[in-house]
């Protein structure tokens, strides 16, 4: 008897310590809970990897929290907001020139009484950015993304173009040409492979978004030129990244003297740039992406030896260095996330159509499953503090 009420106690304070255990897990964090990360001058929360926790192909910001920037309202309030407080800025310092819309007769009065920023805030202001070859480019207040680079960037502009799609959105390649819907080009832009500049604008608000084809960047310098001129529109954020059309346009370097000596070339042009991105990022938010690691390093290629897991770091290594004291972001929170991606690769050579989420096949990019994230980090990098979002979140 005595026994039997003894395993009947024992079984009740199992019962009881795993109920404890149960309640006491609920309790705990689903982020776990890290020392305060210290970043570094050139490092930003949502664009460094010390802030990101990484499980296979996702990350999860450790450092702050992240919004999600699934509607494209969402990017339309955080470009009416950051307007709004361009043009309140020049106001402050007695600028009268603001950005020509097409308005009613009513939002006229009010933009002359004043309440241009409830006009703004509301929608109710449709937008006419300059399209014609005479009109002036420095458009005051306007919003505008600028990528220049790479396939790898074109990707990227290809996501932050999706996430502000509405009926309002339009592209064009050339100046000369006429805007189209912009539904025309999303249809079609994930199936091939283009070596052209894209242009976007939205005609519900003062937005643009532009692809720069430029994988040497060997254009930049005349870009930001044109920018710092006025011959073109100015950026408000530039986007910048290479790295496997440097390793092709010095791998007969590569094959004669070994990689030190072929990295010198892309060094050397990055040391050729520094006056330019110092000038650029003194003035707007400049980011540089590092190279993903990719399926093509691991493929052992004796057409193209370069392409390896040893280069790629390489590269990654002289562009830091190259950039120090530029004050340029570097980006560099995508590469857990290829890296993952690539072994994944490796092993199941996955493909998913129409959204090529993952696509295997192509060993030179990674998948949209990974660039959607980057459209995340660099949204919550832009936006985050025009969302009205409380204090723990990347601001």
């Amino acid at each position: 008897m005595l026994r039997r009420h003894g395993a009947v106690a024992a079984l009740l304070c199992g019962f009881m310590l795993m109920l404890m255990i149960l309640t006491a897990s609920r309790d705990i964090p689903s982020t776990p809970i890290r020392a305060p990360v210290v970043l570094a001058g050139q490092e930003h929360p949502t664009l460094s990897r010390k802030c990101f926790l990484y499980s296979n192909v996702t990350a999860e910001n450790i450092c702050c929290r992240m919004h999600p920037y699934k509607q494209d309202t969402d990017i339309l309030q955080c470009v009416r907001r950051a307007n709004t407080k361009a043009l309140s800025s020049l106001r402050k310092t007695g600028s009268q020139t603001f950005p020509a819309s097409n308005v009613t007769d009513g939002a006229v009065d009010r933009q002359s009484s004043g309440d241009l920023t409830a006009d703004l805030m509301a929608g109710r202001v449709d937008w006419t950015l300059p399209t014609q070859a005479g009109d002036l480019p420095g458009l005051p207040g306007a919003t505008h993304w600028v990528l220049v680079g790479d396939s790898h960037l074109r990707y990227v502009f290809d996501v932050l173009m999706r996430r502000s799609r509405g009926v309002g959105l339009q592209y064009r390649k050339q100046d000369f040409e006429e805007w189209r819907p912009a539904q025309l080009l999303l249809e079609a832009f994930r199936l091939g492979t283009s070596y052209e500049d894209f242009k976007i604008r939205h005609l519900a608000v003062p937005f643009r978004l532009t692809f720069h084809w430029d994988p040497l960047l060997k254009r930049l310098p005349a870009l930001i030129e044109s920018w710092e001129s006025n011959r073109d529109l100015a950026p408000t954020l530039a986007i910048l990244g290479s790295g496997l059309h440097w390793m092709l346009e010095t791998e007969s370097l590569y094959k004669e003297s070994g990689s030190d000596t072929a990295m010198a070339v892309y060094s050397d042009h990055l040391h050729s740039l520094k006056g330019h991105l110092t000038r650029l990022a003194t003035t707007i938010p400049t980011i540089f992406k590092l190279f993903d690691e990719v399926p093509v390093a691991y493929g052992n290629s004796q057409i193209h030896p370069q392409y390896n897991i040893e280069n790629f770091e390489l590269f990654n290594r002289v562009s830091r260095r190259g950039l120090a004291g530029t004050g340029v972001l570097v980006w560099d929170s995508s590469l857990p996330l290829s890296k993952a991606y690539t072994r994944e690769c490796l092993a199941t050579h996955a493909v998913t159509y129409p959204d090529y989420r993952w696509k295997c096949y192509d060993v030179t990019h990674v998948g949209y499953i990974l660039v959607e994230q980057y459209g995340d980090m660099i949204l919550n990098f832009v936006c985050n503090k025009y969302m009205d979002l409380p204090s723990d979140f990347c601001l």
